[in-house]
């Protein structure tokens, strides 16, 4: 995939802030698709659980899962759950995540915006870049309480970002509970 490079560095920075410490709706805007979800997964050592949807592809590893497209080669999904270390936030993972790609001209961070998931806070930003010549759109979102978080990536290229990908992450991120993770040592 064109953006795997984006993608790789976004889980890198989240797993190193983890251990270092949409927009409003217009009246022209066109209708998202209605998605589809499949049975809901869950993530055990994450402490989160979703549901993605139907037709997409999954692999749950430890506190990661991966959700891809088969009919899109250039979608992916990550999810990350992780319990917070003292005196982390989704502050602070958001802080590190958007200090990685400060002086980096080829991708624009949009507006950070308060959101509120089933209950949980959260942070959600939305991104576009540029990777070899193909403008990629995608968005990030963290989640969590007091004692854990859930940190939710997408990306495609900006056609299929905008014709589809972006209601079907909004689905995911909408699907997104959490409970105690039974991390091992």
């Amino acid at each position: 995939m064109k953006y795997t490079k984006i993608i790789s560095l976004l889980l890198l920075v989240f797993a190193l802030a983890l251990t270092a410490c949409g927009g409003g709706d217009s009246a022209d805007a066109p209708e998202a698709p209605a998605v589809e979800l499949g049975e809901e997964m869950r993530v055990e050592e994450g402490g989160y659980a979703f549901s993605a949807p139907v037709g997409y592809e999954s692999s749950v590893d430890f506190i990661f899962a991966e959700l891809s497209d088969p009919e899109n080669a250039d979608t992916e999904i990550s999810l990350i759950g992780t319990p917070l270390e003292e005196g982390m936030t989704i502050d602070t993972v958001y802080e590190g995540f958007t200090a990685e790609f400060s002086g980096d001209e080829t991708v624009t961070i949009g507006e950070r915006e308060t959101v509120t998931i089933n209950g949980l806070e959260g942070i959600s930003v939305t991104m576009e870049g540029d990777e070899e010549g193909t403008t990629i759109k995608g968005q990030m979102i963290v989640l969590g309480n007091e004692t854990q978080a859930v940190f939710i990536f997408g990306g495609s290229n900006a056609s299929s970002w905008d014709e589809s990908v972006s209601a079907e992450f909004d689905a995911i991120a909408n699907s997104i509970s959490m409970f105690e993770p039974a991390l091992t040592e």
